[in-house]
């Protein structure tokens, strides 16, 4: 009977130990989302900001190159 227990708790310790990993894994994954998406929010107000900078300067064909950069970065 011993040795059943001591199997079966060796068995729970382990279960438990994966789920611990699984979540962590999953943790650091989330994390990773989102700093790709504030990554990405900030580029895109970057690139958003040089393009009305752009506007204003009257250089027309720069932002006209922006913009239509700006729809590849959007798609």
């Amino acid at each position: 009977m011993r040795v059943f227990n001591s199997t079966l708790d060796g068995s729970f310790r382990e279960a438990r130990l994966s789920h611990f990993k699984a979540k962590e894994i999953e943790r650091k994954f989330i994390r990773f989302q989102n700093e790709v998406a504030v990554r990405e929010h900030r580029q895109a107000e970057s690139h958003s900001r040089a393009l009305i900078r752009a506007e204003r300067k009257g250089r027309r064909t720069i932002a006209a190159e922006l913009a239509r950069k700006a729809t590849l970065f959007d798609a």
